[in-house]
């Protein structure tokens, strides 16, 4: 299943405020439009990055596609960040 830019997304962007997106979003959310595979993904970009900008897009509700893993870094506090309403409920 390939990762599809969503309208939210496509607004973010083309517009002023895809700049506050860091350099692995913007790279990755330019990728999606109209969308693209995990396989061509991970060519241009080290797993680690690769699967803490899929999962940051995926929250901010920016692409679709397959869930991402919660990142390591993230782990620890997954309930209490879903608790807070800042993370969805995915798998971990």
């Amino acid at each position: 299943m390939p990762y599809t830019i969503t309208s939210k997304g496509r607004a973010v962007l083309r517009s002023a405020t895809f700049w506050g997106l860091s350099s692995h979003l913007q790279a990755l959310l330019a990728f999606c439009d109209p969308r693209v595979s995990l396989e061509d993904l991970r060519q241009f970009m080290p797993p680690v990055s690769l699967q803490n900008a899929l999962f940051a897009l995926q929250e901010l509700e920016l692409i679709d596609g397959p869930p991402t893993p919660v990142p390591a870094a993230l782990a620890p506090y997954r309930s209490c960040l879903v608790e807070a309403g800042v993370m969805h409920t995915v798998p971990a």
